[in-house]
């Protein structure tokens, strides 16, 4: 996790948390290379990094463990009655959504080893990763 927040009252921007990050990896590519990368490697973190910083954070969002401004509020922690109701299915789809999977990877997936696809729609339905798709800002 790159930033912890514990309760609601700490909430965190995702926008400034990535532009830390992408200003870090241009820190260390720039000392690796030892001349200043600038934009490029700037550029480059969110080309290569902001899809998957991006889930995570959504991840930590949903399970309740940091407040991220950029998704809706009501979401927050909303993983929790979810694990309670389906709890294999939707520790599954929590990994499979962790590991870069996309909905119709789930599904299919999911057809594959016969699990209840009410429960497995139910849980993509309230992780609602389509609606967790922010465009980077470069600023």
């Amino acid at each position: 996790m790159t930033q912890a927040c514990l309760t609601e009252t700490q909430a965190q921007s995702l926008i400034e948390a990535a532009y830390h990050e992408a200003r870090r990896h241009q820190w260390i590519e720039s000392q690796k290379q030892r001349r200043d990368l600038g934009d490029t490697a700037f550029r480059d973190w969110y080309r290569h990094h902001w899809w998957s910083f991006l889930r995570h954070r959504h991840i930590e969002h949903l399970m309740g463990e940091c407040l991220w401004f950029e998704f809706e509020s009501a979401t927050f922690g909303c993983l929790h009655s979810l694990l309670v109701t389906f709890d294999d299915v939707a520790e599954e789809i929590i990994e499979q959504y962790r590991n870069g999977r996309e909905n119709l990877d789930i599904i299919n997936w999911a057809l594959h080893y016969r699990w209840d696809m009410d429960s497995v729609y139910e849980c993509l339905v309230q992780i609602n990763m389509n609606g967790a798709r922010i465009q980077p800002d470069l600023m």
